[in-house]
C-alpha cells in the first residue's frame, strides 16, 4: 500500500488520506479517533498521507 501511494504522488496525483487502523482497535476506538480528525482538522491537512490510527496509544 505504501509503494503505491508513494507512486500515486510521484505522479503529481492527488490522494486522500489514508488511515492504518491497529487492528485491536474496537468499533467505538476507531469511530472516536475518526471523530477527533474531523472535528480538528481540515481534509486537505491529510493529503496525500498515511496516518497510523490511534495517534494516542
Amino acid at each position: 500500500m505504501f509503494e503505491h501511494l508513494r507512486e500515486f504522488i510521484a505522479e503529481g496525483r492527488i490522494a486522500p488520506a489514508v488511515f492504518v487502523l491497529n487492528a485491536k482497535m474496537t468499533t467505538g476506538q476507531i469511530a472516536t479517533e475518526l471523530q477527533l480528525v474531523w472535528g480538528a482538522s481540515e481534509p486537505h491537512e491529510y493529503q496525500n498521507t498515511i496516518r497510523f490510527l490511534p495517534f494516542f496509544p
